[in-house]
């Protein structure tokens, strides 16, 4: 038993304060679950998001589409900021 790789699930554009677009992934890892009667049985674990560079990305606030790019400490949101002009 154990983990046996990642699974794409699906993609999504978020912006900084600045404007700039930054394409996050969202995976899955595929745990094995076999057993005696279905040895190849998986599951799916957690989700994990990155950007397309790798780097990790964190949710902040689900509700307000607002995450976080761990290694370069960058707010981004689903929806560009309130702030930002049109």
């Amino acid at each position: 038993m154990g983990r046996l790789g990642d699974k794409y699930i699906d993609s999504f554009w978020a912006y900084d304060q600045d404007g700039n677009a930054y394409k996050i992934h969202i995976f899955q890892s595929v745990i094995d679950t076999g057993t005696f009667q279905d040895p190849k049985a998986t599951r799916l674990g957690l989700p994990r998001l990155s950007t397309e560079d790798g780097l990790a990305v964190h949710v902040v606030d689900i509700e307000k589409g607002e995450f976080l790019i761990v290694q370069t400490d960058t707010s981004i949101y689903i929806n560009q900021p309130p702030d930002l002009p049109s």
